[in-house]
């Protein structure tokens, strides 16, 4: 039975004689002037020259996002609340065609309250934002008592009438498809849960509090934020809400703060709602800046909570992401489902970038960008094992750049592929690496923390595709929560090294803190981080405790940065460091590789296993780490694990030279030095040397120091020889100790000072061996 049959069937029922008026013929109200108003794409004024009235005509399908059932149902709640004043009238219902209908209820002529607030605003004192306020939860009250749950209080779906609220019964324009469109009203706990949470009265309580800080501020809730639905909803789930004004009584102020609630529970009734808003003294403001700010600590805000208040706020909040896409995917599945049974072509989720002419990203990077969509997955994958510490970053340079080597793909020209990229905004993150690490271009600090900063911003768009299109919406989230998430953390990290821009720390943990509230694990190891290396900060939560979750959730950063923790002595454990780094080890993480080769090759906490040190160095050497890479060419100079080849000696240190690795630089510079695996070139050993030193080696140093007393690579000069020496010396070389008590035992660039040499010789081990008249005590002074 069709919809059409179905109602003349129901006007036969006892329950619609004494309703039948409101059920009329098309013909009946052929005596109307159409007023050239549009109220909106579906709705319009109709002057009715016989009531001499004018009404509100919308047009509207039974289907099954509507049937003909929930209407009945409807209609039947209206008329337990029609008298109210504060009830949207229902006037009569038009058959329109077999399945189309015209709704008509009163005309409001202030429009929806969002269009009262952005016309009136400025005109409006606070006397009459209480009155809308009580309005408004006298409305809801009368339908709490009513039993009747409206579920879809917003900005849009509540009138005003000449300064009289109204707000309406029928849920006819509820569709499955805006199911997300009015998020910042909706009730978090049914966000979190779709599909086993429902919607109840306190959801209404919650939706009221959202009202009733938009009627205080005049403006739409999350405006800015409404670009990226899912990150909003996300971050709504873990407690963001908006802002108090300033001017808020502080009464009210407590009002819809406690409406908003998270825990249901915790939420007022709408009965003492009403009595908490007619005690209300509109007199009784905030009239300065300094209790506003007082004020604004009841609700979160990131830029105005002190450092530890932010980092003890976001550590209570942050929990484990929710499984929120299966359960966002159901609801748009459903919808797409209706949409297709009655192709109803409206159902779209708007979006100013994805037009719907515009190609579909998957078909878009199947084709000739499926290769830079590849090498950001690639990126996004490397970043979320090896983390963003300084040798990791270079690590994921190293091997992005042999990525491309392997693909024989020209740096320069994937470069100009990302920036000139359709999709470019999906990609600032890795932009910036680029600029960052100059593959393919200059390095340039400043222009990667511009394009970081815009990776890190919110989001400018969402997706203007179908509904039915899971396969994008999916997609292009997953892209643009990475890619934020990245540039967030990439941008802290500059503000932490002064890269491009000034050395800001506090700026750099607000970074890291928004990529937590984000749900990100990562952003946890750096805050874990930040505080590791800043121990003094008072009353801190202890570092320990953000690294331990997500390490135990297997975060490999994280398990690196526990196993710190037990190696380096806030846990002073060297069994359990090692259990920890051998399970980031495992996971791809290129420092714990070289971690746990180092275990092995020293015999910490574990036997001496040289083979099994030559295997994880191996890992970690071509993984990219630098370090690994230098001690991967000690194992063939010296035969650690492996028979001593010194032309893979060469070509491992190089690799780790190149990597920017200061210890690498200083073996490089012997190996040329004396020609190991190479032929012998004084000058790029001095070149070298030079490198290590300046970047605060203390072998460099010393070894820098070997060359101008001895004139390796360059003339000889003992006055900066002796300022080596003394450079190595201050870092713990044992070898720079010794060279410097040789210069103040013989006066070589300094005066001779035997209480100076036995002050340095106590330092070095070993003293009883020191022949000051063995040539080669002087390191390399012979080759």
């Amino acid at each position: 039975m069709n919809q059409s049959s179905e109602l003349e069937r129901w006007m036969d029922n006892k329950f619609f004689e004494r309703n039948y008026n409101r059920f009329s013929p098309y013909d009946s109200f052929k005596n109307g002037k159409i007023d050239d108003t549009m109220l909106s794409i579906k709705s319009c004024k109709l002057f009715l020259v016989r009531c001499n009235k004018t009404v509100d005509l919308c047009n509207f399908t039974f289907s099954q996002q509507y049937e003909l059932e929930y209407f009945i149902n409807d209609l039947k709640q209206y008329q337990k609340v029609e008298l109210h004043k504060n009830i949207l009238k229902f006037i009569a219902i038009i058959k329109q065609s077999a399945n189309e209908y015209i709704f008509i209820h009163e005309y409001t002529y202030d429009g929806t309250l969002r269009q009262y607030l952005k016309q009136n605003f400025k005109k409006i004192n606070w006397n009459d934002k209480l009155n809308i306020a009580k309005q408004l939860v006298n409305a809801v009250k009368c339908l709490h008592e009513n039993d009747i749950v409206h579920m879809n209080l917003n900005s849009k779906k509540i009138f005003i009438h000449r300064g009289i609220l109204k707000i309406s019964v029928f849920q006819y324009q509820n569709e499955p498809s805006n199911k997300f469109k009015y998020i910042q009203y909706i009730d978090p706990q049914h966000l979190q849960n779709l599909e086993t949470y429902k919607l109840n009265k306190s959801s209404d309580i919650y939706s009221i509090g959202v009202l009733l800080w938009e009627i205080s501020s005049g403006v739409i809730p999350f405006k800015s934020n409404l670009s990226l639905h899912y990150n909003l909803l996300n971050a709504i789930i873990c407690g963001k809400r908006e802002v108090t004004i300033i001017g808020t009584p502080k009464k009210y102020m407590k009002i819809y703060t406690e409406c908003w609630q998270h825990n249901s529970n915790l939420r007022p009734t709408i009965q003492r709602i009403f009595e908490d808003l007619n005690n209300i003294d509109y007199k009784d403001t905030i009239n300065n800046e300094d209790d506003h700010e007082k004020d604004k600590l009841i609700i979160v805000d990131t830029e105005v909570l002190s450092e530890l208040d932010l980092l003890k706020n976001l550590y209570n909040k942050t929990k484990k992401e929710v499984e929120l896409i299966s359960s966002v995917v159901k609801i748009l599945k459903k919808a797409a489902e209706v949409d297709n049974s009655f192709n109803d072509q409206n159902n779209i989720l708007s979006d100013s970038l994805f037009a719907s002419s515009n190609p579909k990203v998957q078909d878009y990077f199947s084709n000739e960008y499926k290769f830079i969509y590849d090498l950001n997955q690639f990126f996004i994958t490397q970043f979320n094992i090896q983390g963003g510490l300084e040798k990791s970053k270079n690590s994921i340079a190293y091997n992005i750049n042999q990525y491309l080597n392997d693909n024989n793909k020209n740096h320069n020209e994937i470069f100009d592929q990302y920036y000139n990229n359709y999709y470019k905004y999906c990609f600032t993150s890795i932009i910036g690496f680029i600029y960052e690490y100059g593959i393919g271009t200059t390095i340039d600090f400043h222009k990667a923390f511009e394009i970081y900063n815009q990776a890190s911003d919110e989001v400018y768009f969402t997706a203007n595709y179908p509904l039915k299109d899971l396969d994008h919406f999916l997609q292009v989230n997953y892209l643009m929560k990475e890619n934020r998430t990245i540039g967030l953390i990439s941008l802290g990290l500059l503000y932490m090294d002064g890269k491009g821009i000034t050395v800001n720390q506090q700026k750099a943990l607000k970074l890291f803190l928004k990529s937590v509230s984000m749900g990100s694990n990562l952003g946890k190891c750096f805050v874990g981080n930040y505080f590791y290396h800043h121990r003094d900060v008072k009353n801190c939560i202890n570092s320990f405790d953000w690294l331990l979750k997500p390490a135990e959730e297997g975060n490999a950063l994280a398990q690196l940065l526990v196993g710190n923790c037990y190696y380096n002595g806030i846990h002073n454990d060297k069994k359990k460091a090692f259990d920890w780094y051998l399970k980031s080890a495992e996971n791809g993480n290129a420092n714990a590789q070289l971690m746990i080769g180092n275990f092995y090759r020293y015999g910490i906490g574990i036997s001496v296993n040289q083979r099994k040190a030559f295997k994880w160095y191996l890992k970690s050497a071509e993984g990219g780490n630098s370090s690994g890479q230098n001690n991967l060419g000690d194992c063939y100079r010296y035969g650690i694990g492996i028979s001593i080849k010194e032309k893979m000696a060469f070509k491992w240190y190089m690799k780790s030279a190149e990597g920017g690795d200061s210890l690498g630089q200083s073996n490089l510079g012997y190996c040329y030095q004396i020609g190991m695996g190479t032929y012998v070139s004084r000058n790029k050993a001095f070149e070298l040397y030079l490198k290590s030193a300046e970047a605060g080696n203390s072998s460099g140093q010393n070894l820098l120091g070997v060359c101008y007393q001895c004139g390796i690579g360059t003339s000889k000069d003992v006055k900066k020889a002796f300022e080596y020496y003394k450079k190595s010396a201050l870092g713990g070389c044992n070898l720079g100790i010794r060279n410097l008590s040789y210069c103040y035992r013989f006066g070589i660039g300094t005066p001779v000072d035997e209480n100076k040499v036995k002050e340095l010789l106590d330092k070095v081990h070993d003293r009883n061996q020191i022949t000051y008249s063995d040539p080669s005590f002087i390191i390399h002074e012979t080759s």
